[in-house]
């Protein structure tokens, strides 16, 4: 006669045996010591996670008895960024993994300064085929390289965020880079279409509560949220913020909870650079315009949030929600409505951003620290046709029927670059931020030189002709130039401009399909304007 502990053995060999993966693996809480590994079965069934550091050496294991579908296995007491190679399974059985795919690399020693690349995508969760074309551009242009984790901007599975979308519009896109690429998440407002909002923070729950977990004991670096809504972390010389903009009662407030522990947070950060991330932007002329009164959490956020922000220097803010492509000049103290916005008072600097062309932003890690740059980037599978994209503040955008993209940030040392990647392989715009070890200021904006106020071009895409628009403080001489994307020159035109509004309709008919940067240069500033022909 068997024990109860022999059929118990017996019960969990058969369903072992029976068992499948039906979601995972992917990766969460990326720290220098440890990390999450996750996974789901389709029936109960105990968990284990065998790894070491090559390919046929997984000689390390860490299991969990209990049954359950949903598998969460924490790894400890790794080595800093090492690469580590796994299987996942039972207790009895490999059920997937020790090949190539199936590896991570741990996060770096606190502080170290390297080479890092964070992906970033929005608005990605339809299953389409703009999806799949933004995932095949990411992998063309990283041609294998590292990169260090994926962050979600929210609206990560349409159009409810219930669990089968999950698998459908997420983990069934992303089943090839999941197992090697971890991902930290912010939650998007249909991802909430399955979290009862009016209830209180401390009681949300749904699909993405169960799914994301984040490092909200500061396991990672940062201050402790003490809860999965927002969090942040560390990772080398770069500080990470995840922001929750969903609720309005709760972002209304500049002294919510949520905004009382990102003054603490940033307070306690020595990190050279400082990224944050939520789902509603501040700012946006997209799918969602944040002038509209019914814009709530945009308005919430742009007022409560980015005071904080950019009290402390934070460098760049990344959100979805808006279904293009935007991103700012590099600025400070505006947080009113698109009218209210003046190059005199809120830009720090008004140029491109473009280290090749010599526009790149400066930051001082021993002086003057200001100026954030916002983009949204709500197009890795979503698309908007007829957005007017004219935010002021914007210098970059790209959006239409068939525009997706998504974010590639390289951090080396102390500088940052930003590229915006085309489904189509295409970098459309990209700009840097440099950090020299000095204490000179940054220079403001000097009102007695001639500036270029709220340069624009449409339409964009352009067909048979291109219009060009730009206001000026004072009468200056110009000279607008078209280049390619290799930087060649096709024409250049030297013309007198007025103060104030100035139009010039140009014939781009004879122009091959593709991307293009008109440069409006005087003689103390350079605006390049992106503009693709079609």
């Amino acid at each position: 006669m068997k024990t109860a502990f022999q059929v118990l053995l017996i019960l969990c060999s058969f369903q072992a045996m029976s068992q499948q993966v039906n979601r995972g693996p992917y990766l969460q809480v990326l720290t220098p010591e440890s990390i999450q590994i996750c996974w789901s079965t389709d029936i109960p069934c105990n968990s284990k996670v065998i790894f070491g550091n090559s390919l046929g050496g997984l000689n390390l294991s860490v299991s969990d008895t209990d049954l359950k579908t949903d598998h969460f296995i924490k790894l400890n007491g790794l080595s800093s960024a090492s690469f580590y190679y796994y299987s996942i399974g039972t207790i009895t059985n490999v059920l997937a993994g020790n090949t190539d795919s199936y590896r991570f690399k741990t996060a770096p020693a606190n502080g170290t300064v390297s080479p890092y690349r964070i992906w970033a995508l929005g608005d990605f969760g339809k299953a389409n085929q703009g999806q799949r074309d933004v995932l095949s551009s990411f992998l063309n242009y990283t041609n294998g390289e590292h990169t260090d984790f994926m962050i979600f901007l929210g609206d990560n599975a349409y159009s409810d965020g219930t669990q089968q979308e999950y698998q459908d519009k997420c983990f069934n896109i992303y089943d090839s880079i999941m197992p090697f690429l971890p991902v930290f998440s912010t939650p998007g407002n249909h991802d909430y279409n399955s979290v009862n909002r009016f209830d209180p923070p401390a009681q949300h729950s749904g699909p993405y509560y169960d799914i994301f977990n984040n490092p909200m004991n500061a396991e990672a670096g940062g201050v402790a949220s003490n809860t999965e809504l927002y969090y942040s972390y560390d990772f080398g010389n770069i500080h990470f913020i995840s922001l929750n903009s969903e609720i309005q009662a709760w972002t209304a407030s500049s002294t919510s909870q949520m905004f009382n522990w990102l003054q603490q947070d940033l307070q306690s950060n020595t990190k050279e650079w400082v990224i944050c991330y939520f789902h509603q932007p501040p700012f946006s002329k997209g799918s969602h315009d944040s002038d509209d009164f019914w814009e709530l959490l945009m308005l919430a956020m742009r007022q409560n949030a980015l005071p904080i922000l950019e009290q402390y220097g934070v460098d760049l803010v990344l959100c979805g929600h808006s279904h293009v492509y935007e991103r700012s000049k590099l600025i400070k103290g505006h947080y009113g409505f698109s009218f209210t916005y003046s190059n005199a008072t809120h830009a720090i600097s008004t140029a491109s951003g473009n280290y090749n062309q010599g526009q790149h932003y400066t930051k001082y890690l021993n002086g003057t620290n200001e100026g954030t740059v916002y983009a949204v980037c709500g197009n890795s599978g979503s698309s908007e046709s007829g957005a007017s994209m004219n935010h002021p503040i914007m210098i970059a955008n790209d959006g239409g029927s068939d525009d997706f993209g998504s974010l590639l940030i390289e951090v080396n040392g102390n500088r940052l670059d930003c590229k915006y990647l085309k489904s189509t392989g295409v970098i459309y715009d990209e700009f840097t931020i440099v950090k020299p070890d000095g204490s000179s200021p940054v220079t403001s904006v000097d009102n007695n030189s001639d500036r270029i106020l709220n340069p624009r071009v449409y339409p964009n895409p352009a067909d048979d002709f291109l219009q060009v628009e730009y206001a000026l403080n004072k009468e200056a001489e110009l000279i607008i130039t078209l280049l390619d994307y290799s930087g060649k020159e096709l024409f250049s035109e030297k013309m007198q401009s007025y103060t104030g509004e100035n139009r010039k309709l140009f014939n781009v008919n004879g122009l091959a399909v593709g991307n293009y940067i008109l440069n409006i240069r005087t003689e103390n500033e350079t605006v390049s304007l992106p503009f693709t022909h079609k």
